[in-house]
């Protein structure tokens, strides 16, 4: 089970879809893999909130465990 606090790296949803480098469609330099931090937990519906930064713009995705 997730701790609050923990650190996690993802591929957030939003980049899923961004074009590689190889195909030189990609006009956004933002990293494919973050490093965020658990910062709420829902246990009776399991899942939980990591915040990240990316490119000085803090972010919020869930997740269920």
């Amino acid at each position: 089970m997730p701790e609050l606090g923990e650190k996690i790296r993802f591929r957030p949803a939003a980049f899923v879809a961004e074009a590689t480098r190889e195909d030189q469609r990609s006009v956004f330099d933002m990293p494919r893999v973050v490093t965020g931090t658990i910062v709420y937990i829902n246990a009776a519906h399991r899942w939980y909130d990591v915040a990240y930064e990316c490119n000085g713009v803090r972010l919020r995705e869930g997740f269920k465990f």
